[in-house]
């Protein structure tokens, strides 16, 4: 992926539960975060909070150049509360959905 210089999107395909489980957090909302190199706050590169869907949609998380810095990096996807993932995949920056 060419996303090291200029950054790029990640796509997500997601929807969110019907009845979310007791653990999540209130409310409908759902906040979906891209981390590198560890599950922590602190390592967050994109981050954006989307509406409960129960139909799949996609989600275009923006990452700024020098975000994602090569091959070898463990990437994380953070979900505030229950969602389903179908894949992610990374786009160039000029993208456009």
């Amino acid at each position: 992926h060419d996303c090291e210089a200029a950054g790029c999107v990640v796509q997500v395909r997601f929807r969110s539960a019907s009845k979310p489980d007791p653990l999540s957090p209130p409310g409908l909302a759902r906040r979906i975060s891209l981390a590198v190199d560890a599950p922590l706050a602190s390592h967050v590169v994109a981050s954006t909070t989307a509406a409960h869907n129960t139909s799949w949609r996609h989600l275009n998380l923006t990452t700024s150049g020098g975000a994602l810095g090569g091959e070898g990096q463990t990437l994380f996807l953070l979900l505030d509360g229950e969602c389903f993932v179908d894949y992610l995949r990374f786009l160039p920056q000029i993208w456009r959905e």
